[in-house]
């Protein structure tokens, strides 16, 4: 299981990106990687995965159980 911050339910509204989506990058990324660190954020990892012939960046608070999806972007 999975929470979503309101930051990353704004953006998944706006860049098109489904639940459905997010779970399938988390279940099979390919790439995951630190995020860059930003003044008061907290820390975070980004998985990179493919859904639907697109690359998915899913950004998940470090940590944090369950998980906290922070934001998503698609790489395209």
């Amino acid at each position: 299981m999975r929470r979503f911050t309101r930051h990353a339910r704004q953006r998944m509204r706006e860049r098109r990106v489904s639940e459905e989506a997010v779970d399938a990058v988390l279940a099979s990324y390919h790439t995951s990687r630190p995020a860059s660190r930003r003044p008061g954020a907290r820390p975070a990892v980004i998985y990179v995965g493919i859904w639907q012939n697109r690359t998915l960046r899913v950004y998940v608070r470090r940590d944090a159980s369950p998980p906290v999806v922070t934001t998503v972007a698609w790489e395209d």
